[in-house]
């Protein structure tokens, strides 16, 4: 396995939906909640929340969550996307950082 995988081999499994956040942006939790909001809710930013993020992630079955520039929010990333986790059985999240997340 290449450097920096890690993970289990599954079986093949396909996606309903991607969603991309990019957060080379993002610099602390706010500007995360931020970046997970503009993909989300476009024109609706007013009322972010991680709460409301949880909703809508949990509505979309079958989600691929693909997180990129991971590396200066990863603190704060691990968090959520363990609660995300806990939260929506079918949700799977690939995430890339520059730095090994622990």
């Amino acid at each position: 396995m290449p450097s920096g995988v890690q993970g289990k081999h599954s079986r093949r499994t396909s996606f309903k939906s991607v969603l991309f956040i990019d957060l080379s942006d993002a610099t602390d939790e706010p500007t995360l909640l931020n970046a997970f909001g503009a993909v989300l809710f476009t024109g609706d930013m007013d009322s972010v929340s991680w709460e409301r993020v949880r909703s809508a992630i949990a509505a979309r079955d079958g989600l691929l969550l693909l997180v990129d520039n991971a590396e200066q929010v990863s603190e704060h990333l691990r968090l959520q996307l363990e609660s995300l986790l806990e939260d929506c059985a079918s949700l799977r999240i690939l995430v890339t950082s520059q730095h090994r997340i622990q």
